[in-house]
């Protein structure tokens, strides 16, 4: 004896199936299209007041600014900065999701959820995390302190930047 199973036809767009969540299932699309827009404006918020003080500041003011070589310098360091936690971030994830969904890696579920776990901690909390652990008078500083080690390299700057921003990035690439 076969048995079938039926197969469900994709809700339309903007309404959910009434089978999946019952009465409150179906959702207004231009209530949702409403909500994204304002969520976009609100991100969209200190662009606009970096546009609206440049405006303010004049077409000559605005160049003087721009042209100076410590903006450049800035730029450079800045666009550096993406590029390399970009490269790192993606060669820390990409291993890591083949080896969670395309091997047989032992105790698979434990190792989805401790991967995904920097995207429960902010940016910031985490940078204060590395600097009071790992900052010249942090935890790890204390330990070696007994076995010698006067000074640990600093991980302020480019470094400390780097560092914090690839361990707590990666998990959204």
């Amino acid at each position: 004896m076969t048995t079938t199973v039926a197969r469900r036809r994709p809700a339309p767009w903007g309404r959910a199936s009434a089978r999946a969540g019952g009465d409150s299932a179906i959702v207004d699309a231009p209530l949702v299209a409403l909500l994204g827009l304002l969520v976009g404006a609100g991100a969209a918020v200190p662009l606009g007041y970096l546009v609206w003080r440049t405006w303010e500041l004049g077409w000559t003011e605005t160049w003087a600014i721009l042209s100076t070589g410590r903006t450049w310098e800035l730029l450079v360091r800045t666009l550096w900065l993406s590029v390399t936690v970009t490269v790192a971030a993606a060669l820390i994830s990409l291993p890591l999701a083949w080896l969670t969904t395309r091997t047989d890696l032992p105790m698979r579920r434990f190792w989805v959820v401790v991967t995904a776990l920097p995207l429960a901690i902010p940016t910031y909390v985490g940078s204060f995390a590395m600097i009071g652990a790992l900052g010249p008078r942090g935890i790890l500083q204390d330990w070696l302190e007994p076995l010698g080690d006067d000074e640990l390299p600093a991980i302020y700057g480019f470094r400390g930047a780097f560092v914090v921003l690839t361990l707590f990035t990666y998990p959204y690439m």
